[in-house]
């Protein structure tokens, strides 16, 4: 590859980073997992994900355990959304009983689970790895990239040009 992986954990370990969130293709993740094991070798690595290991990294991460903790992106974007349930102004007709209700709808929502303040503190770090993902500003993904407040952001693709110049600034 180009480095990304190494240079971001380098970045880390000289910024002195106790908590580390590494947002990347599940692809990558071994590649993540084995690279941190050797820049960043005093600190421990989660996988967090939907295995039982998986939400203890989670808990881990929630508490600010100091460590590397490496999520791909569907499931970072499953965990950084809820559903909010609201009612409309607007009626429909209730097949059953006849009458008009209001409608009910849902909207996504930030589920805040990555935006505490602890991350605007020194010794945070957000790796987003092939940003070309969220290169769209309207996306949920961009939104929740954005709601973020870290020490450092970091942004890293391989492919930044993607459909236009934009990505290169």
């Amino acid at each position: 590859g180009l480095g990304k992986t190494r240079t971001a954990l380098m970045l880390a370990r000289e910024r002195g980073d106790q908590v580390v969130l590494v947002v990347a293709p599940l692809q990558t993740l071994d590649g993540w997992i084995s690279t941190s094991a050797v820049e960043l070798p005093d600190m421990p690595v989660y996988l967090i994900d939907s295995s039982k290991k998986g939400k203890i990294a989670l808990a881990n991460f929630q508490w600010r355990a100091r460590g590397v903790y490496l999520i791909g992106h569907e499931y970072w974007e499953r965990l950084a959304w809820t559903h909010e349930v609201y009612k409309t102004r607007r009626k429909k007709l209730d097949p059953e009983t006849g009458k008009l209700v209001p409608e009910i709808k849902k909207r996504k929502v930030d589920s805040g689970l990555w935006s505490c303040p602890e991350w605007s503190s020194p010794g945070y770090l957000l790796v987003f790895d092939e940003s070309h993902r969220s290169a769209n500003p309207d996306s949920w993904t961009h939104r929740a990239l954005r709601n973020i407040r870290a020490d450092f952001k970091l942004a890293m693709s391989g492919t930044f040009f993607g459909n236009g110049f934009d990505g290169a600034y």
